[in-house]
């Protein structure tokens, strides 16, 4: 009967709203047979198997997911929990239930015990019963419908009749004809407009809904011929975003989370219809996993900006890249730092790996970030990430000039990355209540406030450019014009950075008011020790018993505090944001300034060199 009743509901919305004129030919290169989503049939699986015992990588990884899948045997089968996140998020139980699939159903394709089988069904089962899948918040329904997809066509022929009707019809339920609503403008209610987003939601949305239609599209053509057409058209409005270098300015993690849709999707096209449509040779694309290897340390954490987080810069992703756009040294880097996820078993190809190194120094066009390094190969090499880029980013902070900075393996200027999600009014910009608390505004990054009150410290709608990066034999730098972030406070705000002779780095600052800033202040936020010389214009940090000297080149009657990483007493006190335990913040504050350049250099403890400073216009 809920068949019947979907039909008569897609067809009376597109009388009443009509709907997108989409080719007919979209799925007449439809593979009918399952599997279909980034594979092309049973025998893809058997060949795997055949590789694996030729692959020591590849057993490596296999055997790891082996017994993540026995592990996965005894736990709880999901219930519906809605979290009080962003207003009820089921979000954690339906990306359980994506992960499980995965692992769960490579596991019995790999050994043929239906134990795993089993207990794919009692998830799918479970959340099949939901009363929904949370689509005010359309990511908790796109990632269910990711893994009720790969479910249902991975293990299509172990299901019985019923089991995969009871599977297909909660995908149209619970999720396709939701989407169907979305696109044709019938349900607006959501969080996010998520068919139209230029952020990560449109990548994971769009690629949830892919696959799905895909899973399904020779049983219910007519409606997964038009969600795969409005696949096709909407998800370019966050590809076109990674134009022209491939970087995002949503920061490295949430290009991890959803670059994974993204291949999924248009490796599942690709499979199942014979093309992508052109998504793969969109402007950036090609060069987007280089982004993301170059925004890793050489201790292998990332340049965390945005709502961005620590974990290791790795992505099952990279293997695709490497085969799709012939560069081996993406599939070298994974091999190196694997994940053991299914989908490095899909897509790991031992003829694409090798490749020669990234440049020492990276700047991205667009996101407006760049990385630059001393050596790929010495894990105690410096490093450094800076970025300009525009306050109105998605998942972005007031951070216009923030940077990080290691040395020996250690992170001495960090970004205390996101806060709490569910903070009230976390995502507020409209109100500004994001601004209040204290990681999303520049006090809590490694930058310059001016005259701090209860208001953002930065321009809120600014948008600034890195105006030149040199990458030099010995020396690197790049500047930024600060202005627009603080703006009308100072008529020029302009910073430099510089890794100078691969052995020190420089950050420099040039303010020009023309009524005084009464309160300007440097700040950079650190989890070392701080211990300050007699003068106070010099700090020697200590982390692991590893140290690194911080010296006050200008002016010359500056000197260096420590303060606690909290909001200054002028600035909004919020009661739930976090403490920042063990971090404190190494300070420069100036008084009444009209005119000034600081100068701050970073250098071994062992350095005594001195270093030249000269106006930025001579750099």
């Amino acid at each position: 009967m809920k068949f019947f009743v979907s039909l008569f509901f897609i067809f009376y919305a597109g009388l009443c709203f009509g709907q997108v004129k989409l080719p007919d030919s979209i799925l007449s290169t439809l593979n009918t047979g399952h599997p279909r989503l980034m594979l092309k049939s049973i025998k893809d699986f058997e060949d795997l198997k055949v590789n694996i015992t030729k692959d020591e990588f590849l057993r490596k990884v296999s055997k790891v997911l082996i017994h993540q899948a026995d592990s996965l045997l005894s736990a709880d089968t999901v219930k519906y929990v809605l979290a009080n996140q962003l207003g009820g998020q089921l979000l954690e139980v339906s990306r359980t239930v994506y992960r499980r699939v995965y692992v769960l159903a490579m596991a019995y394709r790999l050994t043929g015990n239906k134990k795993y089988a089993a207990k794919v069904w009692g998830d799918l089962y479970s959340a099949s019963r939901f009363p929904d899948w949370n689509p005010w918040h359309f990511l908790d329904t796109s990632e269910m419908l990711h893994g009720f997809a790969i479910g249902y066509d991975w293990l299509y022929e172990v299901w019985t009749p019923e089991q995969r009707k009871i599977i297909k019809q909660a995908i149209i339920d619970k999720g396709l004809l939701r989407a169907y609503m979305g696109y044709s403008g019938l349900e607006n209610k959501h969080l996010v407009n998520w068919p139209k987003a230029t952020s990560n939601w449109n990548q994971v949305c769009s690629g949830g809904v892919g696959l799905a239609a895909l899973a399904i599209a020779d049983e219910e053509p007519k409606l997964c011929n038009y969600l795969i057409g409005q696949v096709i058209q909407h998800i370019p409005h966050t590809m076109l975003k990674l134009a022209p270098d491939g970087a995002t300015d949503e920061g490295p993690g949430y290009w991890k989370f959803g670059t994974q849709y993204n291949v999924a999707l248009i490796a599942s096209l690709e499979t199942a219809l014979g093309t992508d449509f052109g998504l793969s040779k969109i402007e950036g694309f090609s060069k987007t996993a280089d982004y993301f290897l170059a925004m890793g340390s050489n201790s292998g954490k990332p340049f965390d900006y945005a709502d961005c987080w620590t974990d290791l810069i790795q992505s099952p992703e990279l293997f695709w890249f490497a085969k799709k756009y012939n560069q081996p040294l993406l599939a070298s880097y994974q091999k190196k730092h694997p994940e053991y996820n299914v989908r490095e078993l899909l897509w790991y190809d031992a003829s694409y790996v090798g490749g020669k190194e990234l440049p020492l120094d990276n700047y991205f066009r667009g996101a407006e970030v760049a990385t630059m390094r001393s050596s790929w190969s010495d894990p105690k090499a410096w490093f450094v990430g800076f970025k300009a880029g525009s306050n109105t980013a998605s998942h972005g902070h007031l951070d216009i000039g923030n940077f990080v900075l290691e040395r020996n393996g250690k992170r001495w200027a960090m970004d205390l990355q996101h806060d709490t999600y569910d903070l009230p009014g976390y995502f507020d910009v409209a109100t500004g209540q994001r601004w209040t608390y204290y990681r999303m505004k520049a006090e809590g990054h490694n930058t310059l406030v001016m005259n701090p009150s209860k208001q953002p410290d930065q321009n809120p709608k600014a948008s600034t450019k890195i105006d030149r990066f040199v990458s030099g034999k010995s020396s690197t730098f790049g500047i930024m014009d600060m202005t627009n972030a603080y703006s009308p406070k100072v008529e020029s705000a302009i910073r430099g950075i510089a890794l100078q002779d691969k052995k020190q780095v420089l950050v420099q600052d040039e303010v020009l008011a023309a009524t005084p800033v009464k309160d300007l202040y440097w700040f950079m936020q650190t989890a070392a020790t701080i211990q300050l010389s007699a003068n106070k214009r010099i700090a020697i940090l200590t982390l692991d018993n590893e140290k690194l000297k911080v010296q006050i080149e200008s002016p010359e009657n500056a000197s260096f505090e420590i303060l606690e990483a909290r909001p200054l007493s002028q600035s909004i006190q919020p009661q739930r944001e976090d403490t920042n335990k063990g971090i404190k913040r190494l300070t420069i504050h100036l008084k009444d300034v009209s005119k000034t350049t600081i100068a701050v250099v970073y250098k071994d403890e062992g350095d005594h060199s001195d270093t030249i400073i000269k106006p930025l216009k001579n750099w």
